[in-house]
């Protein structure tokens, strides 16, 4: 099952195709509406999916304890082809079989295919409308799967058919007993009556409890008497009751049962024992009941003060538990701290009485329903075995009590001592924050879901991961004005709700009317608290050049010198100017603030840092982008990629990469042998492994090998389009690359438009490339501030010069640049030289399109000779 533990692992996504059956859970045993349907395996952040893994098909999803059959969708649908074309084939080879045509029938149904399943029933009944076992395995089937009219039908066929068949007469019986006609029933499942072999003693008492229901209590006693003809039957407690019931309703003793005599009953003696118990157990339910432990807990972010009836107050510090004493009944907490949540709160404590002596229930408050409770029961074997393993969720739920938990609020020991080896049960009862991502799951909907959110938001001190779900919450409901509003009000609240504002920027970036007003907002904010580290951050961020972001981002450092945000802002910035070695070193100056920067990696390579780059990418995952960011790294150090590990840096890599495959000895002799690029296709999926030599090919410039995988695409790649126009930009076709963006729709983004210009200016088709350009100047002037700033610069360099420093100004990424400053030096009306050096500067991710750029960029760069 999918896993996640602090917003981060994985989850499904989507239901598709959803198929639900009656059915019973094979893991919790419970009767209920099984689910079957195709979804998606993401990798989520926060709760967000990032990745996807892949589709998947669930089988047998049970709504209560939500464990469920996994299968990869591609399989299942192999499987479901192949068996019902099997199934298929049989029965067109043997049209008049009803063997093969009920065959048929259960394949269809099985795999979901109910409308052409029904349509099939019908079929065969019509065809085989004097059998009557036919007739009778259709209303068998019918039954199965809820369809009563049908089945009824068949059963009633073959009973006109065969009536003396027993299986045939007993489903007809029961079913006009169903029906409410008791006489016809009892007529006709009177001829399975004692002496008859098919005899069954339930048809009868079912039938007479029918009768009992009814108040026809002589002729269930009748009935009764049939029933008592089975060995054993007079001694069934539950048979013994029903026959008493309807013999004193109608005032007789009956001799089928025996009665209940004198010494049977209750001694003095008994009631005496009796009596001494219940004192000892009444004295052990008062005292255990005024007893019991409360767990306070909070979720939030902030501490949590409250009082429980008007008593003394108790402190709950962010993330942690306060055990309380109180009796069972019925409280009232009252939230004093923090004040947006102040109020008060009733709950009940309550065991049964007749257990109060002897259970100690597990009883959890969560004043601010601000935490994810889950509640664990773990089986221990000598050999491990978590199949029978159960898990109960709750989502901010004011009151939980358990009746028993073994480990509360700690982790479950890896082993305990098993008693002559039999399995053993644990239960545990732990909590997490609960963030608003994790809301989707609470079965919460609509308004509900929105109101929850916003009131949880605050108590998470307005994280950004937290803002980004509420949003979504909305967007989904068609509410993205009321989102922007609660943002907006949150805006002005101090300390700074920094998360907020940044996905506000974000939001607000598309909105013509939102971005006019933000820089007024934020000077009028900086005006009453000019010293705000966290304002002038922000209002750095409303600024797409480095010139006019500085300075803000200056006097935030100078206000609060550990500012993360805006040390990394400043990072940035400089590493958009093509300062590598500058930024470089103010990493390396600021280790304890931008250690854990997401830009290091792309540091180290724009800087050629690659023994430090073998040294980091030696605890990174063994997944595609740890090979791909490996592949690059080998790449750029000059290093075969099929080669064995020299040196320990490189030994590092392969170590981690290699996981449990490598025997941690790397003097045997065949340790290494292949290189990397046999470890990936040990190590990675077929899909992921295709990716990497794709990326691979592209590296080494092998055309012969890029053209081969693109002609034999690993089938779990769902769409490798963008591969495909890597390779038509590079040596393709320019109307097959114009094509494949076409294709893209509405997902194709400006930056791919301008490779398309540029690779029609290549071939001399300026009118082409000026329909391309329009398209992307379009698109970026409708993105954000940065798009606009390209669109701009891209528009005025066909009629004046355009300065690398005004490029450099630009707040950018490195790559995005080197496509936006060979456009420029393109367009220009005689090639700049400072432009073409640049852009070759910022060019230097081997990755797509390095190569396509570079070919660009020397021809500007002989032209610009020939100019001077």
């Amino acid at each position: 099952m999918p896993l996640t533990i602090n917003g981060i692992g994985t989850m499904y996504y989507g239901k598709r195709n959803l198929r639900t059956h009656p059915g019973k859970c094979d893991s919790c045993h419970k009767a209920v509406q099984l689910a079957d349907y195709e979804t998606t395996l993401f990798f989520v952040v926060l709760y967000i999916p990032l990745i996807p893994l892949g589709r998947k098909q669930l089988l047998n999803a049970c709504p209560a304890c939500q464990r469920h059959a996994m299968i990869p969708a591609r399989k299942w649908q192999e499987l479901k082809r192949s068996s019902i074309e099997l199934s298929t084939e049989a029965l067109a080879t043997r049209m008049d079989s009803a063997e093969a045509g009920l065959e048929h029938l259960n394949t269809l149904a099985g795999f979901g295919e109910l409308d052409e399943a029904r349509d099939l029933a019908e079929a065969l009944e019509l065809q085989h409308a004097g059998a009557a076992n036919v007739q009778f395995a259709l209303g068998a089937w019918h039954e199965r799967y809820g369809q009563k009219p049908d089945s009824d039908r068949c059963f009633l066929n073959a009973y006109k058919l065969e009536p003396e068949n027993p299986a045939v007469l007993r489903a007809h019986g029961l079913t006009l007993l169903e029906q409410g006609q008791l006489d016809e029933a009892r007529q006709l499942l009177g001829k399975l009556q004692p002496p008859h072999p098919e005899f069954d003693p339930t048809i009868f008492t079912t039938l007479g409890r029918a009768f009992q229901d009814r108040q026809r209590h002589a002729e269930a006693l009748e009935l009764f008497g049939l029933a008592a003809q089975a060995p054993g039957m007079r001694e069934h407690k539950k048979f013994q009751q029903m026959v008493r019931k309807s013999a004193r309703s109608v005032g007789q003793k009956s001799d089928l049962v025996p009665p209940v005599r004198l010494w049977q009953r209750k001694s003095v003696g008994l009631v005496a024992i009796l009596g001494a118990l219940a004192g000892i157990w009444l004295l052990a339910t008062w005292y255990q009941g005024g007893h019991r432990t409360l767990n306070i807990i909070n979720g939030s972010t902030t501490q949590l003060v409250v009082q429980i009836d008007g008593g003394p107050r108790v402190r709950v510090f962010p993330r942690n538990h306060v055990p309380v004493s109180i009796a069972e009944g019925l409280h009232r907490v009252t939230i004093i701290q923090p004040a947006e949540a102040a109020g008060e709160k009733s709950f009940l404590i309550e065991t049964p009485l007749w257990q109060r002596a002897f259970v100690s229930p597990s009883c959890t408050l969560d004043p601010l329903e601000s935490a994810f409770v889950y509640w664990r029961k773990v089986w221990y074997h000598e050999q491990p075995d978590d199949s029978k393993d159960q898990l109960d969720t709750h989502f901010g739920q004011l009151y939980l009590q358990y009746p028993r938990v073994d480990f509360q609020f700690v982790d479950f020991p890896r082993e305990i001592s098993l008693r002559n080896g039999r399995p053993e049960a644990r239960t545990g009862l732990k909590f997490e924050p609960l963030t608003v991502g994790m809301l989707e799951d609470s079965g919460l909907q609509g308004e509900p879901l929105l109101k929850r959110a916003e009131q949880l938001l605050p108590l998470r001190g307005f994280e950004l991961g937290d803002g980004l779900s509420y949003y979504y919450y909305c967007r989904a409901a068609e509410q993205e004005a009321r989102a922007m509003n609660f943002f907006r009000q949150v805006l002005l609240r101090r300390p700074v709700a920094l998360g907020i504002h940044r996905l506000y920027l974000s939001l607000s970036d598309q909105d013509q009317a939102g971005r006019e007003g933000l820089i007024p907002f934020y000077e009028e904010q900086l005006r009453a608290d000019p010293a705000n580290a966290d304002l002038l951050y922000l209002r750095s961020c409303l600024e797409t050049r480095s010139s006019l972001a500085e300075p803000f981002l200056d006097e935030a450092i100078a206000a609060s010198p550990g500012h993360v945000d805006a040390w990394m802002r400043k990072g940035y910035a400089m590493l958009s100017r093509g300062e590598f070695n500058q930024v470089r070193k103010l990493q390396g100056e600021k280790p304890n603030i931008l250690q854990d920067w997401d830009l290091v990696d792309e540091i180290l390579f724009a800087t050629q840092s690659y023994t430090q780059l073998f040294s980091k990418l030696s605890i990174g995952d063994a997944d595609l982008d740890g090979f791909l960011n490996v592949r690059r790294l080998y790449h750029c150090a000059g290093r075969d990629f099929q080669a064995p590990p020299q040196d320990l840096g490189e030994w590092g890599v392969f170590s981690r990469l290699g996981g449990d495959r490598l025997s941690g000895n790397r003097r045997q002799p065949n340790a290494g042998a292949g290189g990397l690029s046999r470890l990936a296709q040990q190590t990675l999926e077929g899909a992921d492994h295709w990716v990497l030599e794709v990326y691979s090919a592209y590296l080494s410039g092998d055309r012969p090998r890029f053209q081969q995988l693109l002609s034999a695409v690993h089938p779990q790649v769902e769409d490798a389009s963008y591969w495909k126009f890597v390779y038509e930009l590079e040596y393709g076709s320019v109307i097959a690359l114009a094509k494949i963006v076409d294709d893209w729709e509405d997902e194709v983004e400006p930056e791919d438009e301008l490779l398309v210009a540029l690779r029609f200016w290549l071939e001399g088709e300026p009118e082409q490339a000026g329909s391309w350009l329009e398209s992307a100047l379009a698109g970026l002037a409708s993105g954000g501030r940065t798009g606009r700033a390209w669109s701009e610069l891209l528009r005025r360099c066909r009629e004046e010069s355009i300065s690398a420093a005004e490029i450099k100004d630009v707040i950018d990424m490195p790559a995005s640049k080197a496509i936006y400053a060979t456009l420029i030096a393109a367009l220009s009306p005689r090639p700049n030289p400072e432009v073409i050096e640049l852009a070759q500067a910022f060019n230097y991710d081997p990755g797509p399109p390095q190569r396509f750029l570079d070919r660009i960029l020397k021809q500007l760069g002989s032209g610009a000779e020939n100019v001077k």
